[in-house]
């Protein structure tokens, strides 16, 4: 059949294609792989440095996020200690109205009064 792709065929267009592709050229010229060393070579000498400076830089983040989470656990440290956390910094009825719910729940009579 003639719409049929037979290996041979497939070979065939395969090379005729690769045949009108053009090529790389085999060879570099002397000045152009020196130039590319040369680069490498850069390269290569400023990675440690760089790999320094990228560990230092994420061990300064890494403390100041722990630092961060220790500072953050003292607000878990009771209910009404996250409560009031959470009516200093964003202030609304309902917030007020958790915080006077644990208070009363504590026994902090002269403290309820101020949140209803």
């Amino acid at each position: 059949m003639s719409g049929d792709w037979t290996d041979e065929r497939l070979e065939a267009a395969f090379a005729a294609r690769a045949a009108s592709t053009p090529s790389a050229p085999a060879d570099l010229s002397a000045s152009t792989t020196d130039a590319l060393r040369a680069v490498s070579g850069r390269i290569a000498s400023g990675w440690p440095r760089l790999a320094t400076s990228l560990l230092g830089v994420t061990a300064l983040v890494v403390v100041a996020l722990a630092y961060a989470t220790t500072q953050r656990n003292q607000d878990y440290a009771s209910p009404v200690a996250l409560l009031q956390t959470s009516v200093d910094r964003w202030p609304h009825g309902r917030a007020h109205f958790n915080l006077a719910t644990a208070l009363k729940e504590r026994g902090r009579a002269d403290a309820l009064a101020r949140e209803l």
